[in-house]
């Protein structure tokens, strides 16, 4: 039912539900996945086709509660029914990444414009920005510090796969 090809993400607390996207399809669709805990087979649930969205199996994470997803390049954030929920305030971001500090219940997005941008999860308004020295591909919080891994260029990325290198940064919070 899956085949290969999807980015699939476990929702935080299951070991039985999943949101996933499919890497190489031309209707890129978010599609929550269950296991049936009984025999082990996939039940794929209502997928939400929405091309003009610019699905990108890379941007995309789900929310610590595990009743949300975000992704796209927009912020687009789905419910675990696959309705549109809304994105973070402010527009003309090219978000490249998203992750999430549960201990401030905030959301961070990384940008093609060599920002990390932070909001609330609960009103997504905008909380403040860091400034990396690289646009960042994959952003987590360790030990109260932001790790950045990054590249030198936003053109590196493109809709079938991440870059071709990649840097670390380290952050303090």
């Amino acid at each position: 039912m899956i085949g290969s090809g999807w980015m699939i993400k476990p929702v935080a607390g299951s070991n039985i539900k999943f949101f996933g996207i499919p890497s190489r399809s031309s209707t890129p669709a978010v599609t929550p996945i269950s296991l049936d805990g009984a025999n082990g087979t996939f039940l794929q649930g209502k997928k939400a086709l929405e091309p003009e969205l610019d699905f990108n199996s890379y941007i995309f994470e789900v929310f610590p509660d595990g009743k949300q997803m975000i992704t796209t390049s927009g912020g687009y954030i789905f419910d675990d029914a696959v309705s549109y929920n809304g994105k973070p305030a402010g527009d003309g971001y090219a978000f490249t990444c998203f992750t999430f500090d549960k201990e401030n219940n905030q959301i961070l997005g990384g940008t093609a414009n060599k920002t990390i941008e932070v909001f609330t999860v609960s009103g997504k308004s905008h909380v403040k920005t860091y400034y990396p020295k690289l646009v960042p591909v994959r952003i987590f919080i360790i030990h109260s510090k932001l790790v950045v891994i990054g590249t030198t260029s936003p053109q590196q990325f493109d809709r079938w796969g991440g870059p071709k290198t990649v840097a670390i940064e380290f952050i303090d919070l």
